[in-house]
């Protein structure tokens, strides 16, 4: 894992609430910047992935199997029929397998309960059918809507959004009991926004480091080798944490700058709109073409003549 100089200027900017300076236009303060920015959940995504593919890679690097996210091999203890997916799974020396879930938390207090939310769970088994029966009713009604006219699609959109999303956080059956019935232990990594560690590092690291970084220094025994390690990360436990650190300031900077280049060219579209003159384009304006006029058309015969005289006179 690699951190540029402007992914490492914007981290220290965030840390110590200085201007963000993403351009011209953007003096606002980093962190409020980057909070701002980060209440969508493309931006959560992003740093979630990047986090987990870090520490599989960690793992991968300590000489242990590693795979991503699990699908359909645990499953709800409470008889839901619901897949039961961590972010992870490590499998140790012994082979017994590790599940791993990331989540992200900006205060010490809050990061508690999404750790005792990952391992327990929250809600129960009606919560569930009662989010269900309302997002019936919710489709149903848009179906409605929508057919009258009294709707718009993106408006339908939001609304199916939000049931779904009430659905989905409306249940969870946790972590640890559905793996521990397939043999499997859960750890949670709970992660702050700037990529320091909410949960117990030595829980994880006790767990799924390298066992060479216990050896004395006078040792022969095995210990972390990586192409990619400084002296600020010899051991594996120092590898872990700073790629963990440097996937989080990638990412909260990949999507700070995505989203200050888009609206800076929805201010720029609008000014130009603005600057834009508007020219009336010319008329074209076509004289009567020449027709044959019979001999029966007397009326029709004198019109034509009236007008090739004005014609006349006129380019006279």
């Amino acid at each position: 894992m690699q951190m540029k100089d402007k992914q490492l200027a914007f981290r220290l900017r965030m840390q110590f609430g200085l201007k963000a300076k993403l351009g011209g236009f953007c003096e606002e303060d980093a962190w409020r910047l980057a909070m701002a920015m980060g209440n969508q959940p493309k931006w959560r995504n992003l740093k979630h992935d990047e986090c987990s593919e870090a520490l599989l890679d960690s793992a991968v690097v300590s000489n242990l199997v590693a795979c991503r996210e699990p699908e359909r091999h645990f499953e709800c203890h409470n008889g839901t029929g619901l897949s039961v997916c961590p972010d992870g799974i490590v499998i140790l020396e012994d082979g017994t397998p590790i599940g791993f879930d990331v989540t992200f938390a900006a205060t010490e207090a809050s990061g508690r309960q999404m750790i005792r939310e990952k391992r327990y769970g929250k809600g129960a088994p009606r919560d569930r059918e009662a989010a269900l029966e309302e997002r019936e009713a919710v489709h149903e009604h848009t179906r409605a809507a929508r057919a009258r006219g009294d709707m718009t699609q993106r408006e339908a959109q939001d609304a199916r959004h939000k049931i779904a999303l009430k659905v989905e956080s409306s249940y969870h059956s946790g972590y640890v009991k559905p793996l521990s019935l397939k043999g499997a232990r859960f750890l949670c990594v709970c992660l702050s926004y700037l990529g320091g560690w909410r949960s117990p590092i030595r829980e994880v690291m006790d767990t799924v480091g390298h066992t060479g970084d216990e050896e004395e220094h006078s040792s022969f025994e095995e210990r972390f080798d990586h192409p990619g390690k400084t002296w600020a990360s010899a051991t594996h436990r120092q590898f872990s944490l700073q790629a963990v650190a440097v996937a989080t300031v990638n990412a909260t900077y990949s999507w700070v700058e995505s989203e200050a280049r888009r609206v800076l060219r929805e201010v720029l579209n609008v000014r130009e709109k603005e600057r834009r003159q508007e020219v009336t384009p010319p008329v074209a304006c076509a004289r009567r073409a020449r027709v044959e006029v019979s001999d029966d058309d007397d009326d029709d015969d004198d019109d034509y003549d009236d007008y090739n005289r004005v014609g006349v006179g006129a380019a006279a």
